[in-house]
């Protein structure tokens, strides 16, 4: 439940900050511009290993992640981008901006996508005293 999401939402944004650095090294040495897209999404997953006798891979499949790889075509370079679902745990600790709805494809169904953009406030205070 909330667990959950709030510890996604905030790796999420703890991974695009500690990519700045990365960023900023490879405009230095290449001149070109390293951004990464993210998404998120919760639901029931299918877990399991794939492949054949020489490579074998483990991940998770299903709806819930054929949906986060579809809001990647909707994410910006440096975004994070996520369905309500999330936010439905975990809204109140954090902060993000409406983009609309999403139509999935090869479906009639939508899904209401949000870019996340940080941590209030209050959420990282009450990280903070807990780590104490």
């Amino acid at each position: 439940g909330q667990h959950h999401a709030c510890r996604a939402l905030s790796a999420a944004l703890d991974v695009r900050e500690r990519l700045e650095s990365v960023r900023r090294e490879v405009q230095r040495s290449y001149g070109a511009d390293l951004r990464v897209r993210m998404s998120i999404n919760t639901g029931p997953v299918v877990v399991g290993t794939i492949g054949a006798a020489l490579r074998t891979d483990y991940t998770a499949t299903g709806h819930t992640t054929s949906v986060a790889s579809q809001l990647l075509r909707v994410a910006a370079p440096g975004q994070i981008v996520l369905t309500g679902r999330p936010l439905e745990h975990a809204g109140h600790h954090y902060e993000f901006e409406e983009l609309g709805d999403v139509r999935l494809a090869e479906s009639p169904e939508t899904v209401e996508v949000y870019a996340l953009t940080h941590e209030t406030t209050d959420y990282i205070e009450s990280r903070l005293l807990a780590a104490v």
